[in-house]
């Protein structure tokens, strides 16, 4: 009798502090972890009268790095996709990023617009050795070496910030008219005629194109 009561208190207890020991439920659908959003790409502005290099170096993201390479199909290097992208626009540029550096004028950091060509210094050797096209937003696009392609980087943060060396702004007279601009006026020739007017001569336009 005394061990039927035992185990009757022994089972009374047991249950009673199982009962009191929350059990975690399992869920049949786990939480998944959210997938970080996209990073935002800039957009050039479309008033800028750079804009058409920019938008066509953006859209060359993706390309393979090819070294030596110059089409944006097969496979650029630096200084081929400058050279590639800026042909599509009529812009003939020089091959090597130290003779492009040489081109146009110079361009302090903040005053930088999209279709400015960007310059990096020491970065494979001594010296200035790597360009790319400014996108606008402290973004600008290049060839970024075997393995990566053409892809969108930073200029004002980490590795490109050390090794900046420079900027410079292309004569873009070549490419289209930005919203809210002006034509450029073509050449006007006055004819001699019977009566009293000025002598014959045409009206000069500057030219500061540079030729590479």
């Amino acid at each position: 009798m005394k061990l039927k009561f035992f185990l009757a208190v022994t089972a009374v207890t047991v249950f009673t502090a199982s009962s009191l020991i929350p059990i975690p439920s399992v869920s049949a659908n786990p939480p998944t972890k959210k997938p970080k959003p996209a990073p935002v790409i800039p957009q050039p502005d479309r008033s800028s009268r750079g804009y058409p290099l920019a938008k066509t170096a953006l859209s060359s993201r993706g390309v393979a790095y090819r070294w030596g390479g110059t089409n944006l199909r097969t496979g650029v290097d630096c200084s081929g996709l400058v050279q590639a992208v800026c042909a599509k626009w009529g812009i003939l540029l020089p091959r090597a990023a130290r003779a492009q550096y040489h081109v146009g004028t110079p361009v302090k950091p903040q005053d930088l617009q999209p279709g400015d060509l960007v310059f990096f210094k020491n970065t494979y050797r001594r010296g200035l050795s790597h360009v790319g096209i400014y996108i606008g937003e402290n973004h600008f696009v290049h060839a970024a070496g075997r393995g990566k392609g053409v892809r969108l980087s930073r200029i004002d943060v980490g590795y490109h910030k050390k090794h900046w060396a420079g900027a410079r702004r292309l004569n873009l007279s070549k490419l289209p008219t930005v919203p809210g601009e002006t034509a450029p006026t073509p050449d006007r020739i006055f004819l001699d005629s019977d009566e009293e007017s000025p002598a014959p001569h045409s009206e000069s336009v500057s030219n500061d194109e540079e030729t590479p």
